[in-house]
């Protein structure tokens, strides 16, 4: 850092260290209505969840929370976002968070139709998890991995993505327009379910087979 900088920084420090904890409550009652329009655009699908401390963050930089899916692979199965950092607000999915077993499982999906969804969608982007740059602060970030939109890849076979593998939508964090945006991504979660989610035909079976155990028990 030089001279400059150093007294730019401490110029504004002040300020910044004293409405803190305030821009923090703010972020978070955004966040909230981030959650709470993506649920209601799930149809019932996903619900918010937590079980633990790496489940959500209220602390900036990145303040997130979590969306469990019906049927999905991983029971954190996405997260709604803000970067202060960054000035982000996103939505992404979960492929696997450094665990073998979700790996395996989320590669059968990714090769099997994934992969040919993501690369028709020309806005969605990748993103890894991040604990250890400069942007990373106490709580670490979803990191956005360039040159993957459109494109056909396995992500076993990206080092970036050894561990890590989410996919989603961002967009710039404006704080005065936040109802199109917090929309936006409640549209975007929608998209992923539709893309991405347990099919119709899933569901279908599932209420099909109930209902024959249903008719058979009536017949015992």
């Amino acid at each position: 850092m030089t001279t400059d900088e150093l007294k730019a920084f401490l110029a504004h420090f002040p300020e910044v260290w004293t409405k803190l904890d305030a821009a923090e409550n703010a972020l978070n009652a955004l966040l909230k209505l981030v959650c709470i329009q993506a649920v209601a655009s799930s149809g019932e699908r996903a619900t918010e969840w937590s079980a633990g401390a790496d489940d959500f963050s209220e602390s900036l930089p990145c303040l997130y929370s979590t969306l469990k899916i019906r049927d999905w692979h991983t029971t954190s199965s996405a997260y709604v976002f803000i970067n202060a950092a960054l000035r982000k607000v996103g939505v992404v999915l979960t492929g696997y968070q450094d665990d073998r077993k979700q790996k395996e499982n989320f590669l059968n999906r990714w090769q099997g139709s994934f992969k040919s969804a993501f690369a028709a969608d020309p806005d969605i982007r990748t993103f890894v998890w991040e604990e250890e740059d400069e942007y990373a602060g106490d709580t670490g970030y979803f990191k956005p991995i360039d040159g993957t939109a459109g494109q056909l890849f396995d992500p076993s076979k990206i080092e970036v993505f050894a561990d890590y593998f989410y996919w989603g939508y961002w967009y710039e964090l404006d704080v005065a327009d936040f109802s199109k945006v917090s929309q936006l991504i409640a549209d975007d979660f929608k998209k992923l379910l539709t893309a991405y989610g347990p099919g119709q035909s899933t569901v279908a079976k599932k209420i099909d087979s109930k209902t024959r155990a249903k008719a058979a028990d009536k017949k015992g």
